[in-house]
């Protein structure tokens, strides 16, 4: 009897494809698909305000004209004649200024004007009102989320309004440290009327009554994230720190958990972190847990080999450099109020500035005799979110 033969597997065709190589194709297409719809979505007018925002020259093209198109129909529909507008420009890259006098209720321009600019996707950055020699004057200062286009000033009468100069410099003020009690000086610091940023360390026995304390106060808040420093030094970062060695699942994991536990804040700056924030793949870690929430962040430069901001940068999370702590080994008032002074001039002579400070009798006492100091047509203070939004938008 012949032996039996087993049957013949079919061979497999050279040229077939795998599990893989389908999975790839699938995953090329899926990549396709998404780049023509972000193509198409930034063709649209919410896609044409983020390029505006992020400062790129088509989408300022198209951002201008569509505001001042929209304060002109608020003008008309609070019944006063846009065709009477004198249009100024104060320089290349400022905000373009529209005067008219008018017999029209302020109130209702005020109204009427923001209405119209809110609806095609504006924002209405400051409004206020002030008695000149020729009358009442209403200011609105106008444009995207995070950039001003125009200014509009309307005065009651026949006399065309002067336009107040903008201030020379705009500086951000963090202080750092806020959550371990809600004592004395924090009421003190929420009390001031002022723009400050304040950081909240994370899981601490009050971190969480400060920042609700914070933002019913109208103030910003940041995560103030521990980060481990250079070995042998007195202080400690405390718990829920970053250190070398965490695995990227680690540190996302960590940096998404204190976010949680404080929800609200615009972003994170570090607690310490001298040694870490010299290492790439624990920043890009915490980098891109920001990414994913729209949050930015503060390199508080605690050395001068920090990476961080760098890391931001690349990540695409809005970010911005500390230029200087104002209470660094000092207790006395009058060098922290030196200090503020030297950030100050440093925001004349640049447009903007950033400082950090501590909770401390000092830092405290020097704000309070500094901050009323500041003229609005000198130094504007300012959150430190919308310093960090509009330096990214002029890169």
């Amino acid at each position: 009897m012949a032996p039996r033969r087993s049957p013949r597997r079919p061979a497999t065709p050279k040229n077939s494809l795998g599990p893989s190589a389908l999975f790839g194709f699938g995953l090329a297409f899926v990549a396709l698909g998404l780049g023509i719809l972000g193509v198409k979505w930034l063709q649209t007018d919410a896609g044409r305000l983020f390029l505006a925002d992020h400062g790129v020259a088509a989408g300022q093209q198209w951002v201008r004209p569509r505001i001042e198109t929209a304060i002109r129909d608020g003008l008309r529909a609070a019944g006063a004649s846009p065709d009477s507008l004198e249009r100024l420009r104060n320089r290349l890259d400022g905000p373009v200024v529209l005067r008219l006098a008018t017999d029209v209720d302020l109130l209702r321009i005020n109204w009427k004007v923001s209405e119209a600019v809110r609806a095609v996707g504006g924002r209405v950055h400051r409004g206020h009102r002030w008695r000149s020699d020729a009358g009442q004057v209403l200011e609105l200062q106008l444009g995207t989320s995070h950039q001003l286009t125009h200014r509009l000033l309307v005065q009651r009468g026949k006399v065309l309004p002067e336009a107040p100069p903008l201030p020379q410099g705009r500086l951000a003020l963090v202080i750092d440290d806020l959550g371990h009690n809600l004592g004395p000086l924090v009421q003190r610091l929420l009390l001031l009327p002022q723009p400050l940023t304040l950081a909240v360390l994370p899981d601490r026995s009050h971190s969480l009554e400060v920042l609700r304390e914070i933002q019913r106060a109208g103030q910003q808040a940041l995560l103030h994230l521990p980060m481990e420093p250079d070995p042998g030094g007195a202080m400690s970062p405390g718990p829920r720190a970053v250190e070398m060695g965490m695995s990227s699942p680690e540190i996302e994991a960590l940096v998404r958990d204190c976010l949680d536990g404080l929800p609200g804040v615009q972003g994170v700056n570090n607690h310490m972190g001298s040694r870490v924030t010299r290492s790439r793949p624990e920043m890009e870690a915490v980098m891109r847990v920001l990414a994913e929430r729209g949050l930015i962040f503060l390199d508080s430069l605690t050395t001068p080999r920090s990476v961080a901001y760098k890391a931001a940068r690349e990540t695409g999370v809005p970010e911005l450099k500390n230029d200087l702590f104002v209470d660094r080994e000092t207790q006395d008032p009058e060098v922290v109020l030196a200090r503020l002074e030297e950030l100050a001039a440093l925001a004349r002579d640049r447009g903007w500035a950033v400082g950090i400070g501590h909770v401390n009798e000092a830092t405290v006492t020097a704000l309070e005799t500094f901050l009323p100091r500041q003229r609005p047509t000198d130094i504007e203070m300012v959150f430190l979110a919308d310093l960090v939004h509009e330096r990214a938008a002029s890169r």
